[in-house]
């Protein structure tokens, strides 16, 4: 199982929603693929593929629990464990101890690839996912403006310092060009992360419209990355 964390100290970068378009991309592809939403404080995975928690069956307190699957894809979430709406109000130590029991208790089922949903920051759910549950790769997420890449340029520090390999960013939100259009890559990216590679480029949509061109066309597909 190719375990691969989406990552970016900044908020509103669109990390799940690049999580859920990597899903996408690579089920379409022809792999099997799983979710593990990390964002513990506010998990939005199950939102991004209209699940209704209500529906959910929750984990009984056994040692394994099935993940809930939407289009073949594997999703794993705290909203698994929480009651409906309940907040997860856990300090460091036992929020790290939840994503470990999240991850372990989990009944993956041949699973190629394994998204891990990151939150913002560079804290203990980071360490937690990198030193005890032995991801070793990322994919980093960014805007093209200048908060999004000096905090891109922490979570690189931070990834670095844990011996990570990171694939390259993908640029969410661009401004530069419009769906249907030729990519234009973003050139404040590429002078501040020139070590890193640009993957991908998504141009900025709504969330219609990301449903829309995920169910009803692959053409969103040609701004992801191929790793085939």
């Amino acid at each position: 199982m190719d375990k691969i964390a989406i990552s970016s100290a900044k908020g509103g970068v669109g990390k799940t929603t690049t999580t859920y378009l990597l899903a996408k991309k690579f089920t379409y592809d022809g792999y099997k693929v799983g979710i593990f939403d990390a964002d513990i404080y506010g998990p939005n995975i199950f939102n991004m593929f209209k699940v209704d928690i209500n529906d959910v069956k929750k984990s009984d307190g056994s040692n394994i629990f099935e993940p809930v699957v939407v289009e073949n894809i594997q999703i794993s979430s705290v909203e698994l464990v929480l009651r409906n709406n309940e907040p997860a109000i856990w300090r460091g130590p036992m929020l790290s101890k939840v994503l470990i029991g999240l991850y372990n208790k989990v009944n993956w089922t041949d699973v190629d690839v394994l998204l891990f949903d990151m939150p913002p920051g560079t804290g203990d759910a980071y360490i937690t996912v990198f030193n005890d549950l032995k991801v070793e790769k990322s994919i980093l997420v960014c805007g093209d403006d200048s908060l999004s890449i000096e905090d891109t340029k922490k979570t690189v520090l931070f990834l670095n310092k844990y011996k990570i390999s990171i694939l390259g960013v993908i640029e969410n939100m661009s401004e530069n060009f419009s769906f249907g259009e030729d990519i234009i890559n973003s050139k404040s990216l590429s002078a501040n992360l020139n070590d890193i590679p640009v993957i991908g480029t998504v141009p900025r949509l709504t969330k219609k419209e990301i449903y829309n061109n995920c169910l009803n066309s692959n053409k969103i597909y040609a701004y992801l990355p191929n790793f085939n």
